[in-house]
């Protein structure tokens, strides 16, 4: 009964606290700015552009597929440099063999060959990214009069591909 009691007590000595406000009280408000930043982000892949063995009677062509995968609304620009064995400062890409031989190529991107894939941003390829993979192609080219008086050998070139975002 006692427990009871004292349980009474407080519930009537608390009661008139409950929802009161002080007298004379203020109050003060504030804003707090909240904020977020998305930065624009892209992944870059590529297959390789394989000309296999080529026809010394005609034109060469090759492909290659680039993946480029960036946040959406982020204006990116594809290029790509001359290659690395490009050493006379010519705007030429050349492939070379391991016997010092020498064949030029191009790069393009549109099939018809009408805009080069050059070091140059107005002439490299802009992309809108959307969140997803989008894939360009290129389109290598061996004119037949490049492979007149060139010897049978394997070769190679290395570009390096350059997203600008």
């Amino acid at each position: 009964m006692k427990s009871l009691h004292i349980a009474g007590m407080l519930a009537l000595l608390t009661a008139p606290l409950v929802g009161a406000t002080q007298v004379g009280a203020t109050t003060k408000t504030a804003t707090m700015q909240v904020s977020a930043t998305v930065p624009a982000s892209c992944t870059l892949s590529t297959g390789a552009m394989a000309f296999g063995n080529l026809n010394p009677s005609a034109d060469n062509t090759a492909t290659a597929s680039v993946t480029v995968n960036c946040t959406a609304g982020a204006i990116v620009t594809l290029t790509g440099d001359w290659g690395s064995n490009n050493t006379d400062g010519y705007e030429r890409r050349i492939l070379k063999s391991g016997a010092g031989n020498v064949l030029d190529y191009s790069i393009w991107l549109n099939n018809s060959r009408t805009v080069q894939f050059t070091p140059s941003a107005a002439a490299a390829g802009t992309i809108t990214g959307n969140g997803s993979d989008q894939t360009i192609t290129l389109y290598g080219f061996i004119a037949q009069r490049n492979l007149v008086n060139v010897a049978p050998a394997a070769f190679t070139d290395t570009v390096t591909l350059t997203l600008t975002y």
